[in-house]
């Protein structure tokens, strides 16, 4: 990307995209811009992230590689300006006398950790809110010390995985780092802060 252009005080709940303008050394020439989503949004309008070439703005099986260029607009959903100010889960340490000899990690799958699981109600079921409390006392009472999550960040389903059909429980390859809707109930992303609280109230660091 030659050149970022800055907005000066955007409002909290603005919309907004992202135009990349690529540039290539070897050819000495710009192309057509491309729209394409803010990695580091917080949250996003427009539902999922849905495979396609385009997202990466290289054509494929072109035979220039990463010097091809997709001038497609990649970025249907838009980004949400939001304002988390003041509003941070503090960390919870495990105990240091736990911190090796008796630290229990349990690496968790959101949506496989609920999705069946009939203590759950149904709407819960593979979301951050179904994997609160009382779930996280269910680990705490197993004697589990800390909660390692696999990606919850926004991912798009890998061409392979679609081809292979329903049933695949998902990738671990985050594309954005707001949360994953599939992961969210109300698809308010603040649910991931809820969860972390949830965690750090049994003591699970």
């Amino acid at each position: 990307m030659r050149s970022a252009r800055v907005l000066a005080g955007p409002a909290t709940g603005q919309l907004y995209g992202t135009c990349v303008r690529p540039y290539s050394h070897r050819e000495r020439a710009s192309f057509q811009s491309s729209q394409v989503a803010d990695r580091s949004v917080r949250a996003q309008v427009g539902g999922m992230l849905q495979w396609d070439h385009a997202n990466s703005a290289i054509v494929s099986a072109d035979s220039r590689e990463d010097l091809s260029f997709d001038p497609r607009d990649s970025a249907a959903l838009r980004s949400e300006v939001r304002s988390d100010a003041g509003d941070r889960e503090r960390s919870v340490a495990a105990p240091a006398r736990d911190r090796v000899a008796r630290q229990r990690v349990y690496e968790l799958h959101v949506r496989g950790f609920t999705l069946m699981h009939p203590e759950v109600a149904p709407e819960l079921r593979g979301t951050l809110a179904g994997s609160g409390r009382p779930r996280a006392a269910y680990l705490k009472d197993l004697g589990v010390t800390s909660i390692e999550l696999l990606p919850i960040h926004a991912f798009v389903d890998d061409h392979y995985l679609k081809q292979r059909g329903p049933g695949i429980i998902g990738a671990i390859n985050p594309e954005l780092f707001r949360p994953e809707l599939r992961y969210l109930q109300a698809g308010d992303p603040h649910e991931a802060r809820q969860f972390v609280r949830a965690a750090h109230e049994v003591g699970l660091e």
